[in-house]
């Protein structure tokens, strides 16, 4: 399969959680929230990963490579940081 294909995949299950958790959050089901939240988040972080090529088989890995790939070289500022992790 295509990264390109790939990569839209992985962002269409990042808006799906989104969606899961609004849900939630309409419900009151708060910590749900925060779960379904920071996995949307992980799953877009890695779509971006993959479609530079990068792969990580662990959480530590992905936030690494994000880190290493983008902040470091200023392709996001690190102001950002506490947004995204």
């Amino acid at each position: 399969m295509a990264v390109e294909t790939e990569v839209k995949m992985m962002m269409a299950k990042a808006e799906e959680l989104l969606k899961v958790a609004k849900y939630l959050y309409e419900g009151g089901f708060y910590e749900s929230v925060a779960n379904r939240v920071y996995y949307s988040e992980f799953t877009a972080v890695s779509a971006l990963l993959h479609s530079v090529g990068l792969e990580a088989k662990t959480h530590k890995g992905t936030h690494s490579h994000f880190s290493e790939s983008f902040f470091k070289n200023g392709k996001i500022y690190k102001a950002f940081i506490g947004f995204i992790f």
